[in-house]
C-alpha cells in the first residue's frame, strides 16, 4: 500500500506539475520516494474549520427500560420480529442542539 512518486504525479487532481512534485516531497515524511496511508492521514484530517459549532448533548445519559422490556422472552421477539411497525416505541430521548459561533483567533 505504496503511492510511488509518478503514481501520485499521474493520479493526483494536482494539474501543475511543480505544484504535484512540492506536494509529494512534503508528504513523503520518511524520504523513501513513497507514500504511505500513514503519511497521508494528517493531511486529510486537516479540514477547514466550519464558523459554527454544534454539539448534540444528551439531556439524560441513561435510559431505564421497564421490566417487562429486560425478559428474554421479550429479547427473542424483538430479534425475531420482521415487521418493524410490530416492534413496541422506542424510548424517548431528550436531546439540545447547541449552536455556537466560532471564535475568531488573530
Amino acid at each position: 500500500m505504496q503511492v510511488t512518486r509518478t503514481e501520485f504525479s499521474n493520479r493526483s487532481h494536482i494539474r501543475d506539475t511543480k505544484l504535484a512534485e512540492n506536494t509529494f516531497l512534503r508528504l513523503d515524511q520518511k524520504a523513501d520516494k513513497s507514500l504511505t496511508p500513514a503519511e497521508c492521514l494528517p493531511v486529510w484530517d486537516r479540514r477547514e474549520q466550519p464558523p459554527v459549532i454544534t454539539p448534540l448533548i444528551v439531556k439524560r445519559q441513561t435510559c431505564v427500560l421497564p421490566a417487562k422490556y429486560l425478559t428474554l422472552k421479550f429479547r427473542r421477539r424483538i430479534e425475531a420480529e420482521v415487521d418493524v411497525n410490530k416492534l413496541p416505541p422506542v424510548p424517548k430521548i431528550r436531546l439540545i442542539l447547541e449552536l455556537k459561533t466560532r471564535e475568531e483567533t488573530p
